[in-house]
């Protein structure tokens, strides 16, 4: 009897990725065990729900989850790099057009748009850096209902 391994073969990872790309159990088994396909929907049905339920492939399949979180996590924290580094230069070309100045370069007024999309991505940098916070001032009772228990 040959001994038992960890490993998977290509056909149980094979449904192992069926199962993690949203296949149904029946699907995933057919399209790793070709010879399946000639065989009864409920013969399918209880091999896959087997293979399914044994170590080896949960554990694969959390490596696979793992996997996909890790690749979300670090898209979303790419996208929110984008983000500041889009609000930095933002507030960059916001200040160096804030002053209005005549053909003399002297200034004369002030960009109310400049200044208005400065304000406000200042205020998205500032957000994103927690350094404002909102406070909630909590006033009023709270009754709790009594609970007589009797023997």
């Amino acid at each position: 009897m040959a001994a038992k391994t960890n490993k998977l073969t290509k056909q149980e990872e094979k449904f192992a990725q069926g199962l993690f790309l949203g296949d149904s159990q029946r699907t995933a088994y057919r399209n790793a065990f070709k010879q399946s396909k000639r065989w009864k929907d409920k013969t399918v049905d209880e091999k896959a729900c087997r293979l399914a339920k044994t170590g080896k492939v949960k554990a694969r399949l959390e490596v696979l989850r793992g996997k996909m979180a890790d690749k979300v996590q670090e898209s979303a924290l790419l996208s929110a790099q984008d983000i500041l580094n889009s609000i930095a230069n933002t507030i960059a070309l916001c200040e160096s057009q804030l002053a209005l100045r005549d053909d003399k370069g002297e200034i004369t007024g002030i960009n109310k748009t400049a200044l208005n999309g400065l304000t406000k991505n200042n205020e998205l940098y500032g957000k994103h850096l927690k350094l404002f916070t909102d406070k909630v001032e909590h006033s009023g009772e709270i009754k709790m209902p009594v609970i007589k228990i009797s023997k």
